[in-house]
């Protein structure tokens, strides 16, 4: 399986648990929000390390990660959308000194606006990243299941029926906050896992830049 991991950049308790999982060479790929203070730290741990970066965009405020959207706009219409994702994809290339290697969406809302990934394929030149039953049918990375699970056991079952067909596995990690994201950190740094696409075993994103 190819290993993504959501929601970087804004919380330590994260980004701690990102880096360590980065460290050990498992992850192929961080989605970090623009908008999160810590954005510019974990891009460059990843980049240091062979690990892409994708820009995780948000339409609606997070309270809990302290990010809030930019424009001000309507983000109940198309063209409210596109100038807020606009805003933060160009946000994201301003902090990583380039365009970020794809982008998502959080709690993947932009499903609700198919239309938006191809204005901001074709602004910006990368692929969205969404899930394989997302409506939109333009060019795309297809998110094919997600790690998650409350016990040791149940990940690695996960992880088992994952790599019978490798693809694209979203997980989040983290410590003090939900139960079954630090029962998959503490999986996956425990157990020894076969991922098929890192830095050890080369690349599946055409724009990451080494």
């Amino acid at each position: 399986m190819i290993l993504v991991l959501h929601d970087g950049g804004a919380l330590r308790c994260i980004d701690g648990c990102v880096k360590n999982l980065i460290s050990k060479g498992i992850v192929s790929a961080v989605s970090a929000f623009p908008l999160g203070k810590k954005f510019e730290g974990l891009a460059k741990f990843a980049q240091d390390h062979g690990v892409a970066v994708g820009a995780h965009l948000a339409l609606t405020a997070q309270e809990n990660y302290g990010i809030k959207p930019r424009s001000g706009n309507d983000l109940a219409t198309l063209s409210g959308v596109e100038e807020e994702l606009s805003l933060q994809l160009e946000l994201a290339e301003r902090k990583l000194g380039r365009i970020p290697d794809y982008y998502d969406s959080h709690c993947f809302v932009l499903r609700a606006f198919p239309a938006a990934y191809e204005t901001m394929s074709r602004w910006f030149g990368i692929k969205p990243m969404i899930q394989i039953t997302d409506p939109y049918t333009g060019p795309s990375y297809r998110l094919c299941g997600k790690l998650a699970g409350r016990t040791r056991d149940r990940v690695l079952d996960q992880v088992r029926e994952f790599q019978k067909t490798p693809g694209f596995i979203f997980s989040h990690v983290g410590l003090d906050l939900f139960p079954s994201w630090a029962a998959v950190y503490a999986t996956l740094m425990e157990c020894e896992i076969d991922i098929a696409a890192t830095p050890k075993y080369g690349w599946w994103l055409p724009t990451h830049v080494l």
